[in-house]
């Protein structure tokens, strides 16, 4: 109506479905800072403030850094695992 005519059913229900995103987006963007003020005010929490935080000024590159964290953690920690592994076998083979 705002353009000079009548929306048709499908752009009605596109529009109430970005209308319904944006208002989910407003909600959730409200919980997390509401998370943040309160791990900011937890000493231990600071470093979750501190990624909150940059993760609702940065989103984007927040999520792509927590891409690769993950897969380094992951790769590392299987690593580190499989050096443990080797070390208990030795370490038997040397006892026995």
């Amino acid at each position: 109506m705002r353009h000079g005519r009548w929306l048709a059913d499908d752009e009605l229900a596109a529009l109430d479905a970005l209308q319904q995103q944006r208002g989910d987006a407003v909600q959730v963007r409200r919980k997390v800072w509401l998370l943040t003020g309160f791990c900011a005010l937890i000493p231990p929490l600071w470093p979750l403030a501190l990624v909150l935080v940059l993760h609702q000024l940065f989103p984007r590159t927040t999520r792509r850094y927590g891409v690769i964290t993950a897969v380094v953690l992951l790769v590392g920690g299987g690593l580190l695992l499989l050096a443990l592994l080797a070390l208990v076998v030795a370490v038997l083979m040397a006892l026995f």
